[in-house]
């Protein structure tokens, strides 16, 4: 049992009450229940008139907590929660518009109990104008995150005219928030030695097969230590750690990731596309190395990439990598994207897996599995293992990363997609389809020792 002088401080008064209540019940202890039910009542009262107004934990394990609450108590926290989200939607001097959020949460979870969507609706429309007036204070970009909430409000609300209204000035915050973007730039130096090692060690004068090989190998990230350099960044960089990522394409937010310690797969496919920026130096030149040292044209690159069988007709192979040796990055770009899903339907063939899937509405009929479909497969999964199953994702699904295959396909290819770095990756991951296997087997024997 808790002094009730014994803490003075909120977070102290409310961690004693609520590990009070989790005692009480597991204890069976009708009377301690009782108990930490009136201080936590206590304390929810007092908070109301402090600047913290409330903590959610106590209001959740009083509405919610089985056995705990009674209707007297809910209706008194619903009725505080209520004239809150109308005092911090509203402007003036509690406006608020991310605690009216926050209650708003918990206030559509009770009403959604009670089926009352009237009330639901009420609360998701405060929220959205609260959100939308905040935007109107704000600079553009900052702006737009908010009309994004906002956004989502209304239409979860049903109000189309108001969604619309948002979702345009959204639009117009991002096109303003990108005019107003400053471009920052670093230096990254390589010397000529470190280089021509590295460059060495991969790229063998008398085996041509060997040397695509180690390039293909070379550049599939690994997934320890991916991990190892997002966790090395956070505690380099905590408070970047700990806020998301909004990741935008167009006029919407296609990605959210989360801070490290809640989206470590998130911040591994970010990680992801940015090492294939710093990286794309390394493999730029191992690949004119290769090209020069062997000869080779486009018919022998497209030859090796189908080693294994990716591809029934290489002719659009070729012309994408003639496109890429000419660079003629645009037309390597929406040539070889296409040819890279094609080729991985096909390397799923290979093992066995279909690779079309019945129409969601139109019975009798079948569509061909899409990328994203396709390295969902577990058998591919297996086959490629967990490495490479995670590069192709980053680099052409994972709106996280780069999503190459999902922006040429809607339409979203910009001039910065069509690079030489971007066009060296499409060969990259050619390469990749042919010696898959032998990527796998070495990752496997790393692994085992």
């Amino acid at each position: 049992m808790i002094a009730e002088n014994a803490h003075e401080a909120f977070f102290d008064k409310t961690d004693a009450a609520l590990r009070m209540l989790t005692l009480a019940l597991s204890l069976r202890d009708e009377a301690a229940k009782v108990r930490s039910r009136d201080l936590l009542m206590e304390e929810f009262r007092e908070l109301l008139e402090s600047p913290r107004r409330f903590n959610f934990e106590i209001v959740e394990r009083l509405l919610w907590e089985r056995s705990v609450g009674t209707p007297e108590i809910t209706q008194e926290i619903i009725a505080a929660l209520d004239d809150a989200l109308e005092e911090s939607s509203e402007e003036g001097d509690r406006f608020n518009p991310h605690l009216a959020r926050e209650i708003g949460i918990r206030l559509r979870r009770h009403y959604n109990g009670l089926r009352s969507r009237t009330d639901v609706v009420r609360v998701q429309t405060a929220v959205a104008s609260a959100f939308e007036t905040l935007a109107a204070r704000s600079d553009a970009m900052v702006a737009a995150a908010h009309l994004d909430v906002a956004a989502t409000e209304f239409r979860n609300a049903g109000d189309e005219e108001a969604f619309n209204r948002v979702r345009t000035a959204r639009a117009e915050a991002v096109a303003k928030s990108n005019a107003e973007m400053a471009a920052h730039s670093f230096r990254f130096e390589i010397g000529f030695d470190d280089m021509e090692r590295f460059l060495d060690s991969i790229v063998d004068p008398e085996d041509v097969g060997l040397s695509l090989a180690k390039i293909a190998n070379e550049f599939v990230p690994r997934l320890g230590p991916l991990r190892d350099r997002v966790l090395q960044t956070a505690r380099v960089a905590p408070i970047q750690a700990a806020i998301s990522i909004n990741i935008h394409e167009d006029e919407h937010i296609a990605a959210v990731i989360g801070s490290v310690d809640e989206d470590m797969e998130g911040r591994m496919m970010h990680q992801t596309g940015q090492d294939a920026i710093f990286a794309g130096i390394f493999l730029d030149q191992a690949l004119e190395r290769c090209m020069d040292v062997h000869g080779l044209d486009s018919h022998a690159i497209a030859g090796w990439t189908n080693r294994l069988g990716a591809f029934d007709d290489l002719i659009m192979v070729i012309e994408g990598v003639e496109a890429w040796r000419t660079g003629d990055w645009i037309k390597a770009l929406h040539v070889l994207v296409p040819q890279i899903e094609l080729g991985l339907r096909r390397t799923l063939r290979g093992l066995g897996e279909p690779i079309v899937r019945n129409h969601p509405t139109m019975p009798g009929r079948q569509i061909l599995l899409n990328m994203g479909e396709v390295l969902s497969n577990t058998q591919l999964q297996t086959a490629f293992g967990d490495d490479t199953i995670h590069y192709f994702r980053a680099l052409y699904v994972d709106p996280r990363a780069r999503n190459l295959r999902n922006v040429v396909a809607h339409g979203l290819t910009s001039m910065s997609d069509a690079t030489s770095t971007t066009c060296d990756r499409l060969i990259h991951t050619l390469l990749v389809l042919g010696f898959w296997r032998d990527i796998a087997r070495t990752t496997a024997a790393a692994a085992a020792q």
